[in-house]
């Protein structure tokens, strides 16, 4: 690693701040039910608010845009800055649009600040340890499942609904702060950069760009089709109340913490595109065997868990994999895949509960068609990828021939 304690100190920091600010975006889902009611909003209005929010991913290559013109530090900091005014305002006036904006605000402040984020890492990790180096920030996301929301559960129970806004914008200030001191500034390139459509162009030119991107949509609209409605299905059909939920999420996270651990050691080891294809084949198997498996709490909790760690190994294993294939735009490369994301959980939030009415399995089946087709398209890239490989293995080994 590059100047490895400090960059290993780095790592550890960045899991920090991912978990205050996954915690802020996982509480929506967790205890949806209880700020619909305190919101006074039925499960399709918050639904539509949620799904809303996320259609601001289409901004995501812009905002990619001011990281590589600003630097990696600035855009981290514009990100944290976005992300405490949201919440400070729910925090002051907690009303239904001031809500909206919150949301808004958070969600931009993430996409701001993730990529920048990824495209540091990437730049300082040596080559053979990147997917290693990039997933250790991921581990905030279960993070925020294992500490955050029980925690923002237990405040939730005794100071009301309103109660984490507070809390969390005060800890993005503390992590806007700390990275402002110890994070060192981005050198930017003196060469002229192309263009941000130019860059989309190039990576939309390039056929294994696309299978990824498409892959990773299909993955998100299957797993936010799921994560909008289990906690609403388990409070009413168990009657959990809020710090059980809480305590579900916890459960939840220890399992993506299993998904990141998983993609952590295995990436790096397998060829590309190989270990995403066994995400994606797990998660396929453990939807199509809901129905049968989750009659039960512990059935539910268990096929929740392995859905969860499947779909986590997937979403950090495509990070490494998807930067090797776009050297020089990496940046570029990571906010169109927060764009496409984005849009898979707007359209998975938005067909999740429509979907729930008919019943839970159905969001089940969904999930497992959606995956079948993804698992098509990973296979397809990873022929790709090797058929690339042997192909100029050959060239190169006639072109040795050829100078004897």
């Amino acid at each position: 690693m590059h100047k490895h304690g400090r960059f290993t100190f780095e790592l550890i920091s960045f899991s920090v701040i991912r978990a205050v600010i996954d915690t802020s975006h996982r509480m929506i889902f967790s205890f949806l039910p209880i700020f619909a009611r305190g919101l006074q909003v039925n499960l399709e209005g918050m639904a539509l608010i949620i799904s809303s929010r996320y259609a601001l991913g289409i901004f995501a290559p812009y905002i990619g845009q001011y990281a590589e013109a600003r630097g990696t530090k600035k855009a981290m900091l514009l990100g944290l800055l976005l992300f405490i005014i949201g919440f400070t305002l729910v925090s002051i006036k907690p009303i239904i649009i001031m809500f909206c904006i919150a949301l808004l605000f958070a969600i931009l402040g993430r996409m701001l600040f993730i990529p920048a984020m990824q495209g540091y890492i990437s730049a300082n990790a040596d080559h053979s340890q990147r997917g290693f180096a990039m997933s250790i920030p991921e581990i905030g996301w279960s993070g925020a499942s294992i500490i955050g929301i029980p925690i923002t559960g237990l405040i939730i129970t005794r100071y009301g609904w309103v109660s984490p806004f507070p809390w969390l914008a005060a800890l993005g200030l503390l992590s806007m702060l700390g990275l402002f001191w110890w994070l060192p500034s981005a050198q930017r390139s003196p060469s002229i950069v192309p263009s941000m459509f130019n860059k989309i162009r190039h990576l939309l030119t390039k056929t294994s760009t696309i299978l990824i991107l498409i892959s990773c949509l299909l993955m998100a609209i299957s797993s936010a089709n799921i994560n909008i409605i289990y906690s609403t299905h388990i409070e009413n059909v168990y009657n959990l109340h809020i710090t059980a939920l809480g305590i579900t999420a916890f459960f939840l996270g220890l399992a993506e913490l299993g998904g990141e651990s998983l993609a952590a050691i295995l990436i790096d080891r397998f060829k590309p595109g190989v270990a995403v294809c066994i995400g994606i084949g797990v998660n396929m198997m453990v939807a199509v065997l809901m129905p049968k498996i989750g009659g039960t709490l512990p059935g539910a909790v268990i096929g929740l868990s392995l859905i969860f760690l499947s779909s986590e190994f997937f979403m950090v294993g495509i990070l490494p994999l998807l930067v090797n294939i776009t050297p020089k735009a990496e940046i570029t490369a990571l906010s169109l895949r927060i764009t496409i994301n984005q849009g898979g959980v707007a359209i998975g939030t938005a067909i999740g509960p429509w979907l729930f009415r008919q019943g839970w399995n159905i969001n089940f089946y969904a999930t497992a068609i959606l995956d079948f087709v993804a698992l098509l398209l990973m296979f397809l890239f990873t022929q790709r990828f090797i058929w690339s490989k042997v192909k100029n293995l050959i060239i190169d080994k006639k072109k040795r021939f050829d100078n004897i």
